[in-house]
């Protein structure tokens, strides 16, 4: 009986151990696959970093653009004419036709 109950002791410890050792693989594995990711996430961080000093650096080197100079002579002569003019505001011409309905309005 003794025998027997010791037998199944050692089985049941063999089938512990058993499972120990397919956890620690199964960790093994993970924590490769972690490692693996964490190696392809750097990499990729790296040629981003990359790119943005790529980016940053071309764009100092580029001039900044001018804008174009206003063509045409403006003199004070002509200024001058235009506010005379603004100062003599004419009558409406009484050709307005609104293209919106105010609510509320009978139409026309």
């Amino acid at each position: 009986m003794r025998l027997y109950l010791i037998m199944q002791a050692i089985d049941y410890f063999a089938f512990v151990f058993q499972e120990l050792k397919c956890r620690e693989e199964e960790l093994r594995n993970a924590q490769e696959t972690l490692r693996r990711r964490e190696l392809m996430l750097d990499e990729r961080e790296f040629h981003l970093i990359e790119r943005e000093l790529h980016f940053i650096f071309s764009q100092d080197s580029r001039p900044t653009p001018t804008p174009k100079k206003r063509k045409g002579h403006f003199r004070l002569a002509n200024i001058l004419k235009t506010g005379a003019a603004k100062q003599n505001i004419s009558l409406p011409s009484g050709t307005w036709n609104p293209k919106f309905d105010i609510e509320g309005s009978p139409p026309v």
